[in-house]
């Protein structure tokens, strides 16, 4: 599917950051995720980078469509890397709001498809970050099993989900009219509520048709009196070969890390040290040396800290607190 939502989640662990995440819906509308990510800030840059690799993995279509909160990073950078896609903020509306938007959104009106990922993962941001990774490794792993699982054994032409769908919108057209208008035009309804189906370009002026790439009633209804066939007005995206097809790749763990294959721009990035740099304590005398700019025996005087990268000529500060000494001794001693 097309359809992509992104949302994000707050770790709770002591090394605060924030996941990211992005989502489509299988052919049995499903959640499917397709990235994660894990960033220190919520901000233009960390957006950029995350669906630039989005990006590299689903390419841009006209085709595509997001679903996101309103949030100027996250329009910003979709607008910046898929100026082909259609983007679509996350609402709760009528039926009838099918006809406002452009693009085909499929079912997907809100991001609870991300929502019910993070309800999924509710305790896992608490965990350490590495930890955090192989439990979201090893739950894809277990998913993608036992959904491939179920997808080779169905054996209707549409997954369950779809197939289900259809029946009951079969069942519900029964109660339509439907009249033929021109070869391709049919006007189908109830009195005065009516909506015409033209299947030269399969759309409905509902709309629902066409947005969602599944027969509505009216659709439904106008095929039956044409004798037209029910699965060809369905998207293949649908179908189970599209269900079973998501699903075809294993997610592996992780190799031993002598197996690890790093590339060049990892092995390249040079690694620099964090350091704790005592700025001034409450005292008069100034602090240029780590040993002996603590005065003993004033552990809860206040000292300003900062926590810096260092080296030759530069210096880049991380952090900027202020606490009792006694605290700053202990984190010299790290």
């Amino acid at each position: 599917m097309f359809d992509q939502e992104i949302l994000m989640n707050h770790l709770k662990g002591p090394y605060k950051g924030i996941i990211l995440l992005a989502t489509a819906q299988d052919a049995n509308k499903q959640i499917y995720p397709l990235a994660w990510g894990i960033i220190d800030a919520e901000t233009n840059r960390s957006w950029m980078w995350f669906l630039s690799n989005l990006k590299d993995l689903i390419g841009d279509s006209d085709e595509l469509v997001f679903v996101s909160d309103r949030k100027n990073s996250i329009e910003n950078a979709i607008a910046h890397l898929f100026p082909r896609a259609h983007h679509g903020y996350c609402v709760w509306v009528s039926a009838r709001a099918y006809r406002y938007f452009v693009g085909q959104r499929y079912n997907i009106l809100t991001n609870n498809n991300v929502e019910s990922l993070n309800s999924m993962l509710r305790h896992a941001p608490s965990l350490p970050i590495t930890c955090l990774v192989e439990h979201i490794r090893y739950t894809m792993q277990k998913w993608f099993y036992e959904l491939r699982a179920s997808a080779t054994a169905c054996s209707t032409v549409l997954s369950p989900t779809m197939e289900n769908e259809l029946r009951t919108t079969f069942e519900a057209s029964t109660r339509l009219q439907a009249h033929g208008l021109t070869d391709n035009l049919t006007q189908v309804g109830i009195s005065n509520d009516t909506d015409i189906v033209d299947f030269s370009e399969n759309t409905c002026t509902f709309h629902e048709f066409q947005l969602n790439r599944m027969l509505c009633v009216h659709a439904t209804r106008a095929a039956c009196l044409r004798g037209k066939s029910l699965y060809d007005l369905c998207s293949p995206y649908y179908t189970f070969e599209y269900w079973e097809c998501a699903y075809g790749e294993a997610i592996y763990p992780v190799l031993h890390e002598v197996d690890w294959i790093f590339p060049a721009e990892i092995t390249g990035t040079p690694i620099y040290h964090l350091v704790y740099v005592v700025l001034q304590v409450d005292h008069p005398h100034n602090v240029s040396n780590l040993e002996t700019s603590i005065p003993h025996g004033s552990g809860n005087a206040l000292a300003a800290v900062d926590l810096v990268i260092t080296r030759p000529h530069v210096r880049i500060t991380l952090y900027h607190v202020r606490c009792k000494q006694h605290f700053v001794r202990e984190w010299l001693k790290l």
